[in-house]
């Protein structure tokens, strides 16, 4: 597994009988899923396919996060606020596609199950018995059945979790970056639970801290930490609760990784040009039954999940493991056939 952010960490974790091993270049938890603010809260909006998914995996990752026994999980609820005047509007047309238990509060709605935990300790958590090697991957390539990582790797299996830097160009897949900005601050105002407005706050921490943010520039795929926007943030922070004595205490800066219709990417790789030069009339609109897409051997991407990587991961992670182990199958909605089609569809 390359990459050892969130999704490439859990995947390990439900692959841990097998022989795995894991490599990323700057370390464990060192990438976007370092900085992630890693709440874990439903969505509030009309049902889409995003929303169905946080639904589905919400509540299996509150549970996997409390089996895990984490000290940093905190679940004190979180309190989903609109922004402005016409989305006072809008929550009241959001309340009949809620699913989880909630109270109404202060125009928005408060979740009680609602948490938040450390991404590190998670990461690190869920790859303790996990080889790990950090490495800056050069060189990948097929040969006699296996794949060779800069010449002295052999894996039978390969799976890309690399989040925005792409490792293998694979023309029909394209990852939007998202870069953002997190801060931690002390206050002397104990906040009881997680608030979310135009960006977010967490409850207080056992360390006293609460983290703020986090921002969004898409597209955007470097930056360092900006002290205008850590005042933008706490500036923010204080429409949403009365917070005191304010204390910067440290600045984060991550990249998430997201697809074109903001959907997960997970399972194999199609090998686009030998399906489409096979199958000519995909750039028609016409879709082949999946056995006959020709795959890229043993080449496999868990990749997209966003901003909501801690949601997502441990059911994607568990489901991607029962395909790759029993040949499980994987929901059309988060395999990448769904992106090759849209992709094949332009080459005509």
């Amino acid at each position: 597994i390359i990459g050892a952010g969130i999704c490439g960490s859990m995947l390990s974790y439900f692959l841990r009988d097998e022989n795995i091993l894991l490599i990323d270049k700057f370390g464990i938890c060192e990438g976007a899923s370092k900085s992630a603010g890693a709440f874990l809260s439903p969505m509030v909006g009309k049902t889409n396919k995003i929303k169905l998914l946080v639904d589905e995996t919400l509540p299996f990752a509150l549970n996997f996060y409390k089996d895990l026994k984490l000290d940093s999980f905190i679940q004190n609820g979180l309190l989903k606020l609109p922004r402005d005047d016409s989305d006072i509007k809008k929550f009241i047309e959001y309340e009949e596609f809620i699913k989880f238990k909630y109270n109404k509060q202060n125009s928005g709605f408060f979740f009680p199950d609602g948490a938040i935990l450390s991404p590190k300790e998670v990461c690190f958590k869920v790859t303790e018995n996990i080889a790990f090697l950090q490495r800056d991957v050069k060189n990948i390539k097929y040969i006699d059945n296996h794949w060779l990582i800069d010449d002295d790797i052999e894996a039978k299996n390969l799976i890309l979790a690399t989040g925005f830097e792409e490792l293998i160009d694979i023309n029909y897949i394209k990852i939007r970056p998202v870069w953002g900005q997190k801060i931690d601050v002390k206050t002397s105002s104990k906040v009881p639970f997680n608030i979310h407005k135009n960006s977010s706050i967490s409850t207080t921490k056992e360390n006293g801290l609460i983290s703020i943010g986090a921002t969004h520039e898409r597209y955007k795929t470097k930056g360092t930490a900006n002290r205008e926007i850590s005042n933008q943030l706490i500036a923010d922070s204080k429409e949403m609760y009365q917070l005191n004595d304010i204390e910067l205490i440290n600045e984060f800066t991550g990249v998430r990784a997201g697809s074109i219709d903001f959907m997960p990417i997970i399972g194999d790789i199609i090998d686009s040009n030998q399906t489409i030069d096979k199958y000519q009339n995909i750039k028609n609109g016409l879709k082949i039954k999946d056995e006959n897409l020709i795959k890229e051997p043993n080449l496999f991407i868990f990749n997209g999940v966003g901003g909501r990587g801690f949601v997502l991961a441990p059911l994607l992670s568990k489901n991607l493991s029962e395909f790759l182990i029993n040949k499980k199958e994987i929901k059309r909605d988060l395999k990448s056939d769904r992106l090759f089609y849209k992709w094949a569809r332009k080459r005509v």
